[in-house]
């Protein structure tokens, strides 16, 4: 599946999901910053809903 054929719950997240695997520390490797993190989830624009995204780095950007 792909596209539109996922709904929206699996779109927003396999971003969030995959955001926060980058920028939790694990055992076996150390946390990303979110920046870093951000850029690496970023340059996988055919996994991610590009719209999406957008709406997810500037509600990233509100938060203090």
């Amino acid at each position: 599946m792909s596209g539109n054929n996922i709904k929206l719950f699996g779109r927003i997240t396999a971003i969030a999901g995959c955001y926060d695997a980058l920028t939790t520390q694990r055992p076996y490797k150390p946390a990303f910053s979110p920046f870093y993190a951000l850029s690496i989830v970023a340059k996988e624009t055919g996994d991610y809903d590009p719209d999406l995204l957008k709406t997810f780095i500037k509600m990233l950007g509100k938060i203090k």
